[in-house]
């Protein structure tokens, strides 16, 4: 965090981890889409189906893993940012202590790849 607070940090590095990160995350949800949609049907596949799958159950899963890994990183740079306007932490309101704990969460569950895995469980164990 100390990284991210320093005055002259630069932005590209950080805008560069995180998309790399993204897109090995949306690799992971394309396969693991990929992964659902043949456990459920099997290998009885035709041209036309496998482009549907493609769209369907890889694009789909892969896209929606790298906005998740794209919103953890979002909200560890506001929370950076908020981190640095702080100079008193003993006086910080209940209200801005709840938005960073929640901007917490969600960059550990969004950067870990947690996130999508959550939503798509609705929450249930």
């Amino acid at each position: 965090m100390r990284l991210l607070m320093h005055p002259h940090f630069d932005p590209v590095p950080f805008v560069f981890v995180a998309l790399a990160w993204s897109g090995f995350q949306a690799y992971v949800g394309g396969i693991a889409g990929g992964f659902i949609c043949d456990s459920a049907r099997g290998n009885e596949w035709g041209v036309a189906q496998r482009k549907t799958r493609f769209v369907a159950y890889v694009l789909a899963h892969g896209s929606f893993y790298f906005l998740c890994s794209v919103s953890g990183f979002m909200a560890c740079w506001v929370l950076s940012r908020l981190a640095v306007e702080v100079n008193d932490w003993s006086k910080v309101e209940g209200g801005t202590g709840a938005v960073m704990i929640a901007l917490g969460s969600i960059m550990i569950a969004g950067i870990s790849g947690a996130l999508p895995r959550i939503l798509h469980l609705g929450g249930k164990p």
